[in-house]
């Protein structure tokens, strides 16, 4: 039950990190600092489901960067 509670917590802690305060307005404090935004292809805020998208692909960083070696 605790194991559950704590990768749930994770789990909206990472949604709101990756998604919620990257889209807005607020943004990251590294995102403040070096002025850099998160824009779709046509130069708008990126949306949920492409910046969900991109969250679901962060575990799969090590592997991609393994192929791209190869």
């Amino acid at each position: 039950m605790t194991f559950n509670l704590i990768l749930a917590i994770f789990a909206l802690v990472a949604f709101w990190s990756l998604i919620i305060l990257k889209r807005s307005k607020i943004g990251t404090a590294g995102y403040r600092i070096g002025g850099v935004r998160i824009v779709g292809m046509d130069g708008q805020i990126a949306s949920l489901s492409a910046l969900t998208s991109r969250m679901l692909l962060v575990p799969l960083g090590p592997f991609i960067w393994f192929l791209d070696l190869a």
